[in-house]
């Protein structure tokens, strides 16, 4: 029984693998392709694929139905080009954690729709749990630059893994300054983990990839191209308890960063700039609308002191719930069995998935309620009743001429 569902797991890693791989799929696509799947499975599948794809660690009930329904679908062409791509990644020295593995980051698994597929050049711990994002804009300041540096040196020093970009700027200054401090070092890329962009950081991203880790969902191969980074800074939201934009003007993909992780109820805090300065106009709004200032690492410390109390005891954070419960945040129940008084329609996934895909879609900018509909697979009646609802929590606003934003506000409630 124990090799089946070995054997089963295995199956549906390759086939997580294909679904990432399929063309124009980016991970938020993926997930929400799996999401719109279950929505319409069985009612007696939906428990079993909320905790799926909610990111439960491999338990003695997979394979869950309902995952193995939704990937189904995907033809022995992508079956045998995921196969190559894993053969690929093994003599590449490259791993890839999916869903349903233990290794799959921990912050990533609780955020808003997780890539169903991980690359790693490097290594992931479980101490990368304590991690923290220091990002900000390519053309920064040499003052700004040397203070990311310092702020990541701390951080490190302090324990936390410092987890950005790998970009030009502000990025650099902060791999640098965790590497400096012997600490760990997590690269996001938009593109896949053995294309290395810009090319002048090649020996970073190897001092990198020794002292922490390379990330990407995308594929190997995939090459640098503008549309493929606004998606790469929302993963790096996800794997951080908080947030640090150094430097950014008001169109700035650190701000993308920023948004992404107050959707997630992630901390989020900036550096205070030169206020008649355009270069800061971005970091600047980000505190006037509630991010807060950070003038040393001190300041991130505090802020997070609360956050990593509640880590260790393993619990959300006070008036937090994750949308992707951990083992231990809940009791196991039998496969396909609801808690006392719980139907399938009151379980978490209902109601839920539009809300997140249309977060997820409204990440890479302003949206109809005709065009979040078709990303999101969902109809303009659903559609309009989640940014209803989206709107009274304060995730979402609108800008006029039947256009949608993420609002600016800080640390909305992710639930």
């Amino acid at each position: 029984m124990a090799r089946a569902d070995q054997r089963e797991r295995e199956r549906l890693r390759l086939r997580l693998v294909a679904l990432n791989m399929r063309a124009g799929n980016g991970p938020l696509q993926a997930a929400a392709f799996l999401h719109r799947k279950a929505s319409k499975a069985r009612e007696s599948d939906r428990y079993l694929f909320a905790r799926a794809t909610g990111g439960a660690p491999v338990v003695p009930e997979w394979p869950p139905s309902a995952l193995a329904a939704a990937l189904a679908p995907l033809t022995g062409e992508e079956i045998e080009k995921a196969r190559t791509e894993i053969r690929r990644a093994a003599e590449r020295g490259v791993s890839i954690v999916t869903w349903l593995e233990r290794d799959f980051p921990v912050n990533l698994r609780r955020s808003l729709s997780p890539p169903p597929v991980l690359y790693a050049r490097g290594q992931l711990l479980v101490g990368d749990r304590a991690a923290v994002a220091v990002v900000g804009t390519r053309r920064a300041s040499r003052e700004y630059r040397e203070f990311a540096a310092d702020l990541a040196y701390e951080l490190a020093k302090e324990g936390f893994t410092v987890v950005s970009g790998l970009a030009r700027g502000i990025d650099r200054a902060a791999h640098e300054g965790a590497l400096e401090a012997g600490g760990r070092t997590l690269a996001v890329l938009g593109t896949g983990v053995d294309v290395v962009y810009p090319p002048e950081h090649g020996p970073l991203a190897e001092a990198v990839s020794r002292h922490g880790a390379l990330l990407s969902f995308y594929p190997l191969g995939t090459p640098p191209l503008p549309f493929r980074f606004p998606a790469r800074n929302w993963v790096i939201a996800g794997l951080c308890l908080g947030v640090v934009v150094v430097q950014a003007a008001a169109v700035s993909g650190a701000l993308i960063t920023a948004n992404a992780a107050a959707c997630m109820g992630r901390e989020v805090m900036a550096v205070p700039g030169p206020t008649a300065d355009p270069r800061y106009q971005g970091s600047n709004g980000l505190i006037r609308d509630g991010a807060a200032p950070v003038m040393s690492a001190r300041d991130v410390l505090k802020r997070l002191e609360a956050l990593l109390e509640t880590e260790r005891l393993g619990h959300p954070a006070p008036g937090e719930r994750s949308p992707h419960p951990l083992p231990g945040d809940a009791p196991a129940r039998p496969e396909g069995e609801a808690a006392a008084g719980e139907s399938p329609e009151q379980l978490p996934l209902d109601g839920w998935a539009p809300l997140e895909a249309v977060l997820a879609a409204l990440v890479d900018g302003p949206a109809t309620v005709e065009e979040l509909a078709e990303q999101c697979g969902t109809g303009i009646g659903e559609t309009q009743a989640a940014l209803t609802r989206l709107e009274i929590e304060g995730k979402v606003v609108a800008i006029g001429g039947g256009r949608w934003r993420l609002s600016p506000r800080r640390r909305p409630s992710c639930r």
